[in-house]
């Protein structure tokens, strides 16, 4: 801009030493600008002290325009048109953390915007969180700053092709790295080598572990556990010792731990919860799988069923052999961060870290370890976790968060859990209370919560559509959640009241009437409505 020639200098200099509290020469815009930028860092200089609370150190802080009659505006206005090179330029205000101002700030942008001047040259945008607005009003009486002229929109709406969001992101996701190396590294890097710069977690080598400590099916944790279970309920289930041993040897399988707990899962599944002879469920189990491995038709183990829970039984071992749980792979990384880049972007920053502190390269050499990926996507997920609930001041959307992550856990880490992974849940708007509702609207603008638009058809009602969300998959990291929706859990309007107003012991109650059928000796609840 400094090398436009035809600025009226003379018009420029009026209007500047009308509104200065002195009076200044200007030869050309670059002394303007160099007047703005001293100005400006005065002024963070002094704002910077202020938490000290001494006066003197922010004594004489002045702005360099009184923004209230619109000085800055004017100028930049008389300088947009004194050019007639700039004739068809608009300038764009863009105000960035909407959030951090209070309430009554907000009143005096809603009113610059509502009565903005100069629209044809000038125009204002203000971005922030969901959250971000604190109120619509503005300083003109009982003057609303929606329903006018001024417009809210939802970056994701327009980032996030709804028919494909999971290939839309991906492709973002990457274009986004592949920008920011040649930004900053002058290199082009294909999107292959970015897809297979982390390395993904390898399930063979915790099934090692486990046969490497215990050779024997005997010996390990979870038939320990299935032999103490069977010999505390043999005389409802009517098994002797030997019938015992019996179906832990049907459902052994020494080269793969995973495949023996799938064989518990579906005694659990297809025997006990049942109240069916469990010896014989044990002999179809083990012919199933001979079935199976031979590559024939198997009654139990080529079901979509088992491919379900696979994930929730494979995290059951590494809990019950105390291995690390590896949250790792490019794939993971985008179920974590989808409809949200500057969780991607926190990510990588984290792993850009991690890399140099184990002397690894992102992006360049063999991929990330899964060591390393881990410690970088858990610190993002704890600062992401920090960062929201510290803008939170209703704690119910806390302890509601809190509440549903520990019930989720529970269904994960249950006998017989869900066959599908379990992040999510739906409920009927129409019937929960005011308070409730409130709660839940404050969780999704703080991003703890993400809404399903297409809501959920309930079991037991083909025409009513509930309300249906979904935990942050950035929270799913903290917890060791799965990251992707499978089934929906559906509560009805008192437990979701429960969930956000009630006292722990009712919740509770809550908690065990659903828990209770997923656990041995599998009582059935008379309410439940799990699908078992």
């Amino acid at each position: 801009i400094s090398s436009f020639n035809d600025f009226n200098m003379v018009e420029i200099q009026n209007l500047i030493n009308e509104k200065f509290f002195s009076k200044i020469e200007l030869d050309s815009i670059e002394d303007l600008l160099k007047i703005i930028k001293e100005s400006h860092k005065a002024i963070d200089n002094k704002l910077s002290r202020i938490s000290t609370g001494l006066e003197e150190n922010f004594k004489g802080l002045e702005p360099l325009f009184n923004t209230s009659g619109h000085e800055f505006f004017n100028i930049v206005h008389v300088i947009m048109k004194s050019s007639t090179q700039l004739q068809n330029i608009r300038v764009i205000y863009l105000i960035d953390q909407l959030e951090d101002l209070s309430s009554d700030q907000q009143k005096y942008t809603n009113t610059l915007i509502r009565h903005s001047k100069h629209n044809e040259t000038i125009s204002l945008r203000f971005a922030g969180r969901l959250h971000a607005i604190k109120t619509v009003d503005t300083f003109s009486d009982k003057e609303k700053i929606l329903n006018a002229e001024v417009e809210i929109k939802y970056l994701e709406n327009f980032m996030i092709d709804e028919n494909d969001s999971r290939k839309t992101h991906e492709d973002f996701s990457i274009r986004l790295c592949q920008n920011r190396l040649k930004n900053v590294l002058k290199e082009e890097i294909s999107k292959d080598k970015i897809k297979l710069s982390f390395k993904e977690n390898d399930w063979n080598e915790t099934i090692k572990r486990i046969v490497k400590k215990h050779p024997e099916s005997k010996d390990r944790f979870y038939f320990k556990e299935l032999k103490n279970n069977l010999m505390k309920y043999s005389s409802q289930l009517g098994l002797s010792t030997a019938k015992i041993d019996l179906i832990i040897e049907n459902l052994s399988y020494a080269e793969d731990p995973l495949i023996e707990k799938k064989n518990i899962y579906l005694l659990y599944q297809a025997g006990w919860s049942k109240n069916l002879d469990l010896v014989k469920i044990s002999e179809e189990v083990s012919k199933s799988l001979k079935s199976f491995i031979c590559g024939d038709t198997s009654k139990f183990h080529d079901t979509s069923t088992l491919k379900h829970i696979e994930d929730n039984l494979y995290y059951q071992l590494l809990k019950t052999y105390h291995l690390p749980v590896y949250h790792s792979g490019f794939s993971s990384i985008l179920n974590y961060t989808i409809l949200n880049p500057r969780s991607f972007i926190n990510i990588l920053n984290f792993m850009y870290e991690h890399c140099e502190f184990a002397e690894e390269n992102l992006f360049y050499g063999e991929p990330v370890s899964c060591k390393v990926q881990n410690r970088a996507i858990r610190e993002a997920s704890e600062w992401f976790w920090t960062d929201v609930i510290n803008d939170i001041e209703n704690r119910y959307e806390i302890r509601t968060i809190k509440r549903l992550i520990e019930f989720f856990k529970k269904v994960r880490l249950s006998d017989k859990p869900y066959e599908k992974t379990l992040i999510s849940f739906a409920y009927d708007n129409d019937l929960v209370k005011n308070e409730t509702k409130d709660i839940i609207k404050g969780a999704q603008n703080h991003s703890l919560l993400i809404e399903d638009k297409d809501g959920k058809l309930p079991k037991n009602n083909s025409e009513q559509i509930y309300k249906k969300f979904q935990i942050n998959p950035m929270l799913t990291i903290k917890w060791d959640l799965p990251s992707t929706v499978g089934d929906t859990h559906e509560f009805d309007a008192t437990e979701i009241d429960t969930l956000c107003l009630g006292e722990d012991k009712d919740w509770e109650n809550v908690v065990q009437k659903y828990i209770k059928p997923l656990t041995i000796p599998f009582k059935m609840s008379k309410q439940a409505i799990f699908d078992l």
